[in-house]
């Protein structure tokens, strides 16, 4: 007798020797075509035995127990991926002032008075003539740029045939490959034919403002580097509470930094910041939790004959202990659960603590839900089956002998052609 072993239920169709023969037959249908001798070959698809029967519902049974305590596991508190510690931030001016919340930080209202953002120093150098002969003086110079706390020695060397753009556009190179924090450009004016270099610091805020000092040779005042055309300035902003604040970023902490915002533009008026846990995720989270746990009921109940109903006891026993109704969570009438979204949200605004506490708590709904599948799923086959249904009477002693004939570990049903 051939024995097919699968590490998980799996559907008795695909292990049917008689399956495979009306396959054969299908094919060659369609290969000859109309007319053909095998055109007229009537077949039926196989009835299922009571094994095969079993065999498909507990695959099902398992797989929704398994969706279950997935789904479970990103509604527990403190767990890696819990929903439950999301949080959704929102301005009501997000042109002025864009944010985020950390997770896990506490609901919260702000406000936030936008005087002056952070910004950029920019510099602009002297204008030339773009194709005479170099204003720097031939030879090589030496020179320093110094920024943040910081001084960079830089060098150039002009050729005595170079031009003004030539010159410059070696100064702007030898800036930009320094990587000190500045960005360098050389522009053109196509209808004057002059040159000139533009500069600006890659970060705003004061502690980002730069300047060249000459070392030898005089390219930093011949080019003009140190004309500033705009300083480097902070950020200013006032809180709700009336505290005025500065910041070399617009990246800033609100709230002992459970609120990160950044700052994009100025306002007379206060933007108004809102945190609140990320309802949207906990919603689509119960809903999958509800499903999955509605598959799995709804499977036993169909399959009254071949499952064992007591299967069912521990989930109902469970959602008798939770309070449902509480966090929006309904039970019907015929066992299913229904989430109620606009309840659901309205617990989670109302009371957080608590409503993630009967969510996501230890004695929580998610966590008795999660316990209960994955006994489920740790269950010996046949103790999912109902052994004193007809047609399975047997199948405890075929599974033993199927189990001595195997190589590998048995975990789930063994189907052949005999079932």
């Amino acid at each position: 007798m051939k024995i097919n072993t699968i590490q998980r239920v799996m559907p008795y169709r695909q292990y049917s020797q008689f399956y495979s023969l009306v396959q054969a037959a299908k094919e060659s249908k369609r290969s000859y075509g109309r007319g053909s001798a095998l055109t007229s070959y009537q077949y039926r698809e196989p009835v299922p035995s009571p094994a095969q029967t079993a065999a498909e519902a507990a695959r099902r049974t398992v797989e929704y127990a398994l969706q279950m305590s997935e789904t479970a596991s990103t509604l527990i508190e403190g767990a890696p991926f819990s929903v439950l510690n999301k949080r959704s931030a929102e301005s009501d001016q997000p042109q002025v002032v864009s944010v985020a919340a950390s997770d896990g930080s506490a609901p919260a209202q702000e406000e936030l008075t936008v005087s002056q953002i952070a910004g950029e120093q920019r510099n602009t150098g002297n204008i030339f003539t773009a194709k005479t002969a170099s204003a720097i003086a031939e030879g090589n110079h030496e020179f320093t740029l110094t920024i943040g706390g910081r001084t960079v020695n830089l060098s150039v060397y002009v050729t005595p045939l170079e031009t003004n753009r030539q010159a410059l556009q070696k100064v702007s190179n030898t800036i930009n490959r320094a990587g000190a924090g500045v960005i360098s450009r050389l522009t053109a004016d196509p209808q004057s034919g002059t040159v000139q270099l533009k500069l600006i610091s890659q970060l705003p805020g004061t502690a980002q403002a730069f300047g060249f000092s000459d070392v030898t040779g005089s390219i930093v005042s011949t080019a003009g580097l140190n004309s500033v055309t705009t300083p480097a300035v902070d950020a200013v902003y006032t809180t709700r509470d009336g505290s005025t604040h500065t910041s070399v970023s617009n990246e800033v902490s609100l709230l002992g930094g459970s609120i990160k915002a950044k700052l994009l533009a100025t306002t007379s008026q206060p933007a108004r910041i809102t945190v609140t846990p990320d309802a949207g995720q906990v919603v689509q989270q119960l809903q999958r939790l509800a499903s999955s746990y509605n598959h799995f009921r709804q499977t036993i109940q169909d399959n009254s004959p071949a499952l064992q109903q007591a299967l069912a006891q521990e989930f109902d026993q469970a959602l008798e202990q939770a309070q449902l109704g509480d966090i929006g969570l309904n039970r019907q009438t015929d066992g299913l659960l229904q989430v109620n979204e606009y309840e659901l949200r309205e617990a989670l605004n109302r009371d957080l603590t608590d409503t993630v506490e009967l969510i996501g708590g230890n004695e929580g709904i998610a966590a008795k839900l999660k316990a209960a599948a994955d006994g489920v799923r740790e269950l010996p086959v046949m103790d999912l089956l109902n052994q004193r249904q007809a047609g399975l009477k047997n199948y405890a002693s075929y599974l033993a002998t199927a189990k001595q004939a195997s190589t590998m570990p048995v975990r789930g049903l063994i189907v052949n052609a005999f079932y």
